[in-house]
């Protein structure tokens, strides 16, 4: 199954072969702005979330046409991921450079929130080898990671770094090494960050081991 974003409708969930099964999300089931952002579940395969431009988060099983639960982010959602360690718990980046995670079993309170970025906050990822190292990137062109597990309270900082290429739009941790990140930046340009040479994320190191 894959899910798609197709402003200005609603998302919707098609099954690719043999026979396309559609269902449409229904009304209060999806960010009710235009949806800018999907992600399914890394061990859930039929939960679905969504985020809007209108600074709200959705998430539904895809398998019902009941309504799923809503969270106010504040901005534009830019970029939506679930953390691969602790399966309900869903973070969002937003247009005002602010990140904020939310348990889906509770539509309240976020479990934290912080200002990572003084732009938007275009990506961000967790890393699928390192439990609970979060990183952000950002449009005004930085790198940061954040260790989430630093509870109770928002994330401590660990390290940052200007990648040099402009605008930054995309984000990744190598599915290896925690510590290497891959960003997309303005311009077409692509960098590398290692994070391993880097004097405070060898000293969070140390204090985990």
């Amino acid at each position: 199954m894959c899910g798609d974003v197709d402003a200005p409708r609603r998302p919707r969930v098609e099954r690719a072969a043999p026979a396309p099964i559609r269902v449409v999300v229904g009304r209060g089931a999806r960010a009710r702005g235009d949806p800018s952002q999907v992600a399914w579940h890394p061990a859930e395969p039929a939960c679905l979330a969504t985020g809007g431009h209108d600074g709200r988060l959705a998430v539904r099983d895809a398998r019902r046409a009941t309504a799923g639960a809503t969270f106010a982010v504040g901005g534009r959602v830019e970029q939506v991921a679930w953390d691969p360690f602790v399966a309900t718990t869903l973070v969002a980046g937003d247009e005002t450079g602010g990140v904020v995670a939310f348990d889906i079993r509770a539509a309240a309170e976020p479990l934290w929130s912080l200002r990572a970025h003084g732009a938007a906050a275009s990506a961000i990822c967790f890393s699928e080898t390192a439990a609970g190292l979060l990183a952000t990137a950002s449009a005004d062109a930085s790198v940061k990671l954040w260790d989430c597990g630093s509870a109770p309270g928002p994330p401590a900082p660990v390290a940052a770094r200007d990648l040099a290429v402009g605008e930054l739009f995309a984000l990744t941790f190598d599915a290896v090494d925690p510590l290497v990140l891959a960003a997309a930046g303005a311009g077409g340009s692509v960098a590398l960050w290692d994070a391993a040479g880097d004097e405070d994320t060898a000293a969070w190191l140390a204090a985990r081991r």
